[in-house]
């Protein structure tokens, strides 16, 4: 179904699970946060929701549900769990 390789976030659909590959091409500021919130490379989150058209996606880690733009989605990478 996906390769090993890392992907885009935007690109994983709703109900999969994925692990944080990289954060290094997401600002600084929303590199923080999401640390902040115990999000870091290797985590493994789930895509709960998709915006339509262009909306946010909502991801879930330990029971928090973090909603990102579009934008910042593509930016970060993740490897299919």
């Amino acid at each position: 179904m996906y390769l090993c390789s890392s992907m885009q976030l935007a690109s994983i659909p709703s109900g999969h699970s994925v692990r944080i590959h990289s954060l290094a091409g997401v600002d600084l500021l929303l590199r923080r946060r999401l640390m902040d919130l115990g999000v870091r490379e290797g985590t493994v989150i789930s895509i709960t929701r998709r915006g339509l058209w262009g909306g946010p996606v909502i991801i879930e880690y330990k029971g928090q549900f973090i909603g990102l733009r579009q934008r910042e989605a593509r930016l970060l990478e993740v490897t299919v769990s």
